[in-house]
């Protein structure tokens, strides 16, 4: 069965509560607002959303490589700043699943789907490869199913996976 790879749009604004849920403090240091703009801005051409088939399906969102190297180049010079950039980039991802799977919100999870060599090839074609083992080629990237189901049920990580274990 050949699914549809379809690319989205998604407007995202920064969510300040959640970069900071995901920074584990209460406040924004100084100039934090200032970085975090500036990295939001440049990363969110960046970012590729994709179904693969729809009413059901599965969500592809990643960011480019190229922000994968500007975040390691970063991390090399300061890694308390390459600390926070990839914040961002992970805060930027998880508000554009969010926006397409509210229930993630709540759950917290998004379970990778098994796949086989048909859904790996039309995945590809967006430029994100899904390995076997369910690995994906870029570090800042979601492929889960669309719209929500299952929970840690379906997920292929079940059995290896640290929040259930």
């Amino acid at each position: 069965m050949k699914l549809k790879l379809t690319k989205k749009n998604v407007l995202l604004t920064i969510n300040l509560s959640f970069y900071l849920e995901m920074t584990g403090s209460a406040q924004l240091a100084p100039g934090e607002i200032g970085e975090l703009t500036k990295y939001w801005q440049k990363w969110f051409p960046l970012l590729n959303v994709y179904t693969l088939g729809e009413p059901k399906g599965y969500l592809l969102i990643f960011l480019d490589k190229k922000v994968e190297q500007e975040i390691s180049a970063i991390w090399q010079a300061s890694p308390s700043q390459g600390y926070r950039v990839d914040l961002i980039a992970k805060t930027m991802l998880m508000a554009a699943v969010k926006e397409f799977v509210p229930e993630l919100a709540m759950l917290k999870c998004a379970p990778v789907p098994k796949v086989n060599k048909n859904i790996r090839k039309q995945v590809a074609a967006s430029g994100l490869e899904v390995k076997q083992n369910g690995l994906l080629s870029h570090s800042y990237a979601v492929f889960t199913y669309y719209p929500y189901r299952g929970q840690c049920e379906l997920c292929l990580f079940k059995d290896t996976c640290k929040k259930v274990l």
